[in-house]
């Protein structure tokens, strides 16, 4: 039975899409399909056992390690249970962690969720929201969030990366990734690293033919059958896709206050255990209307 041999576990909105992308591209690794399982994090998922788990990866070559992609993995307030989960069944799985400036990351968050009309509360109303605002900022307290792993885990199992690094030096920060794993890096020097997705500047609305299909069991294990590469073609077209603009989120004096009062002690103590300047993510004011 074919398990996975590590796991990006997030975070969300913090170039896990590329990344992924980039891994697949090594010879000797097979990622899922889909990249976002879920498993471990979504009871309906993780209560069909490993069997099902096993599926996802059915079709990789012996000399392979695989691999999937999990951003629901580094969202403990929502699902605690995760890390003991991946620890209990796969005590020797490697850990990828990708993390962006942790304001950006709300940012970015925000827009994705407007968006998909998830959660339609203004920005700062969302900050400042008891209910929801524990859940939102805390997928930012990477300190937080990584210190739930490395309970069960240990240092050498758990690579951290950082968004910014992966768009200065994609090819170096994937090679990274590649030794991590124990594997040969040079392949890293010819991926096509011109576009890191995960922007949701740049993201459309899906239609809704594109929201049915997906939420359609028949059709879904039918679009498994499907070569990955024609899957991300169609998934571009506008048959599945909307252009869609986003408006940019606004600070507030109290939100921004608030949130840098959540966040910053998190993100130094977090910068400082993983060989990061203190100042290389900046808490000054934006410019607040």
């Amino acid at each position: 039975m074919r398990l996975a041999d590590f796991i990006v576990i997030g975070a969300a909105k913090s170039g896990t899409t590329s990344l992924c992308d980039y891994l697949n591209h090594h010879p000797q690794i097979f990622m899922s399909d889909p990249k976002e399982p879920n498993f471990f994090s979504f009871d309906r998922h993780y209560e069909k056992g490993l069997e099902s788990y096993s599926q996802l990866f059915e079709q990789a070559k012996s000399d392979q390690l695989c691999g999937e992609g999990s951003v629901t993995y580094s969202m403990n307030t929502k699902y605690p249970d995760t890390p003991k989960r991946i620890a209990q069944q796969l005590p020797h799985v490697k850990l990828i962690y990708i993390v962006r400036h942790p304001l950006d990351r709300l940012v970015s968050n925000w827009k994705m969720l407007h968006r998909s009309k998830v959660d339609c509360l203004d920005f700062a109303d969302i900050l400042l929201s008891n209910e929801r605002a524990p859940a939102f900022i805390d997928r930012s307290k990477y300190w937080s969030q990584i210190n739930s792993y490395r309970t069960h885990f240990s240092d050498d199992q758990i690579l951290v990366l950082f968004f910014e690094d992966l768009i200065n030096d994609p090819i170096a920060t994937t090679a990274r990734c590649y030794a991590f794993l124990g594997l040969d890096t040079q392949v890293a020097h010819v991926l096509n690293t011109t576009n890191v997705k995960n922007s949701a500047d740049s993201q459309v609305n899906r239609t809704k033919l594109s929201a049915f299909l997906k939420n359609n069991s028949f059709t879904n294990a039918a679009i498994k059958l499907v070569p990955r590469y024609i899957k991300q073609q169609l998934l571009q077209s506008s048959l599945f896709n909307r252009q869609h603009n986003i408006r940019t989120p606004q600070w507030t004096e109290e939100s921004f206050s608030y949130a840098v009062e959540q966040i910053k002690p998190d993100a130094e103590r977090f910068l400082t255990h993983y060989g990061k300047a203190a100042d290389f993510w900046s808490f000054s004011k934006p410019i607040i209307d």
